[in-house]
């Protein structure tokens, strides 16, 4: 007895349509209060890969600058740059389908928490 193989054949695998992320804030808006950095993303995405960055800018430098070592998904908007700094966070990551990803907070005006 002999045997064959036989396959049929296939589509090519293609990766689904990439679907953008976003990101907002959870959490009260003031003086002293801790707000949190939450991610979206229709492809998914692994929340341990997420990076982030606080960023600030007084409107008298050019563009944002970082928050140096505010790196983690919350950010306390302390009294000392109330009225001083407005701010806003940028996260990248890469997503369950292999797109990359980067996304900024809306900017948190500098009165929103004075």
């Amino acid at each position: 007895k002999s045997e064959s193989v036989r396959s049929t054949d296939t589509q090519p695998v293609t990766r689904p349509d990439n679907q953008p992320g976003s990101v907002r804030y959870n959490g009260r808006i003031g003086r002293g209060k801790v707000i949190r950095a939450v991610v979206s993303d229709g492809n998914g995405f692994n929340s341990g890969n997420i990076n982030y960055q606080w960023l600030w800018t007084n409107n008298k430098t050019n563009g944002w600058r970082d928050f140096g070592g505010q790196i983690n998904e919350t950010f306390k908007l302390r009294g000392k740059y109330a009225g001083e700094k407005n701010v806003r966070v940028k996260v990248t990551y890469t997503d369950n389908h292999g797109y990359g990803e980067i996304h900024y907070g809306d900017p948190i005006h500098k009165n929103a928490y004075k």
